[in-house]
């Protein structure tokens, strides 16, 4: 069915919270107009669709759509033949991923994120099976203190911000939270991202540029590894945890504005830690940052969980920047 010409300005522009009549006379006819060619936007491709299932048979029921029929199953059948190119290419790509042993297949959880978890298997029963691969180190995803303030914030904040931060996406809760994260980092400030990933993508790209370096360690995380792809550093990259490559490399890049240390505090995958001891005083023999990823280290690792800076005793020694993304709440 085709959307009528007379459908309501709040449906097709469900951000104006006016009232049509409240608008006034030039704003209504801009919006009148945008309407229009949304709506023939819309039945072109309701048309193209029909095409695509196999109709033949084109109604041009929205005046100015103004495309012939030839022309719409000349422009699907091209559109046809990309797919099934596409199409081709994915599945020998697919087969070869099979092939060399790393396809895979996604565990259906049935149960709440634990040491033991519930997955679906494949004749549809419940298994219980031994989880040594989630990042809830603590346990706190399913801690009932936890659930129950999570709960409340519901109540109290509703679910979901529908913006971001800069826009209208900030909540005192926010705030609050980066607030209680500095104290406990002994840092300035802190700002929250959705996901450890998102924040090794914003550090890199806006601290550096063409006049800088970065060096990392070889074994560093992929989120790491794409945050620094993002930026226009030079980029250096050392042996994992080898101190004499990377003061081999700190001299290297003597010519740049800003030299950046980049490390995990914790490699997830290996286990070793990361000597900030050694690092940090080649950081200051060479007047170079230093960033640390301690996402497998905040909450357990130091006395009193306050990560690889704890662990090691360098909280107080000269450590400019320092990025603390953790899997603390799993």
């Amino acid at each position: 069915n085709e959307l009528p010409v007379h459908t309501p300005v709040c449906i097709l522009y469900p951000h104006i919270v006016a009232r049509r009549d409240t608008l006034t006379t030039s704003c209504t006819r801009r919006i009148r107009l945008s309407s229009m060619k949304l709506l023939r936007s819309v039945n072109q491709f309701r048309q193209l669709a029909r095409i695509a299932r196999g109709g033949t048979n084109l109604q041009h029921t929205s005046a100015g759509v103004g495309h012939t029929s030839s022309l719409c199953a000349r422009g699907v059948t091209n559109q046809a033949r990309k797919d099934d190119t596409m199409g081709r290419l994915l599945a020998e790509q697919l087969q070869a991923i099979k092939e060399a042993g790393t396809y895979k297949v996604e565990r259906v959880i049935t149960s709440e994120q634990a040491a033991n978890i519930k997955v679906a298997s494949e004749e549809g029963l419940r298994k219980e099976v031994l989880n040594f691969c989630a990042n809830n180190y603590l346990g706190l995803s399913s801690e009932p203190k936890i659930i129950a303030a999570a709960h409340k914030a519901l109540d109290t904040h509703g679910y979901g911000l529908a913006s971001v931060r800069f826009i209208c996406g900030t909540q005192d809760i926010h705030k609050e939270l980066e607030t209680k994260l500095s104290a406990f980092h002994k840092k300035e400030d802190t700002i929250l991202y959705a996901s450890c990933f998102d924040a090794n993508a914003g550090i890199f790209e806006v601290l550096l540029t063409a006049e800088d370096a970065v060096i990392s360690d070889s074994l560093n995380h992929a989120s790491i590894i794409d945050g620094i792809r993002l930026c226009k550093a030079k980029r250096f990259r050392y042996c994992h945890i080898d101190m004499a490559d990377l003061e081999k490399k700190l001299i290297e890049a003597q010519s740049a504005r800003v030299r950046l240390i980049a490390t995990d505090g914790v490699f997830s995958m290996d286990g070793t830690i990361a000597p900030l001891k050694e690092i940090t005083e080649l950081a200051r023999k060479y007047d170079a940052l230093v960033f640390v990823d301690d996402c497998h280290a905040t909450g357990f690792l130091g006395p009193t969980g306050r990560g690889t800076a704890e662990y090691w005793g360098v909280e107080d020694q000269v450590i400019p920047l320092q990025r603390f993304v953790n899997h603390l709440f799993g």
